[in-house]
């Protein structure tokens, strides 16, 4: 699926607003697993994949909401809890890690919004943040998407490749 065709299923349901987002959250989470393996992908091949990590989920549900015409903006925090998980196969307890997720703002109400979890909907996240959260920007772009690539491979020595 490109980013193109998911914006075309999400106002092929009719939905708007939260709904909407909601909507366009799931179809993310769903059709991306998370993945180390392509982290030098852009984030709509890593769409088309059906794999990347959280700036490559971010991205591209920031691009399928900007294709509805909502306003969102992408989000970062240097340090969040996460809860017990499976990561690539391998069971990982609690742990504490960079992230980048999505802040949408509807009629003034402002939620942040993340598809790295089946279970989020908008206004509620898998995570906690424990740094100051900081609005992304271009910079930070060209230092994850390199720097990204040096961080997962370490990530998939830890873990194993998938």
């Amino acid at each position: 699926m490109t980013i193109q065709e998911a914006i075309v299923a999400c106002r092929e349901t009719g939905l708007t607003g939260w709904e909407l987002v909601a909507y366009a959250q799931a179809l993310v989470s769903r059709t991306m697993r998370y993945s180390v393996e392509n982290s030098l992908d852009s984030p709509a091949a890593a769409f088309a994949k059906g794999q990347g990590y959280c700036w490559h989920q971010a991205k591209a549900l920031q691009g399928i909401l900007h294709g509805l015409g909502l306003q969102s903006r992408l989000v970062h925090a240097f340090r969040n809890l996460f809860p017990e998980t499976v990561l690539m196969g391998v069971p990982v307890h609690n742990f504490v890690s960079g992230h980048v997720w999505c802040r949408i703002t509807i009629d003034g109400v402002e939620k942040d919004v993340c598809p790295g979890n089946p279970n989020n909907v908008p206004g509620t996240v898998h995570f906690q943040s424990l740094s100051p959260v900081r609005k992304w920007s271009r910079t930070m772009d060209f230092f994850t998407y390199y720097g990204a690539a040096l961080f997962n491979w370490r990530r998939r020595r830890k873990y194993g490749k998938q």
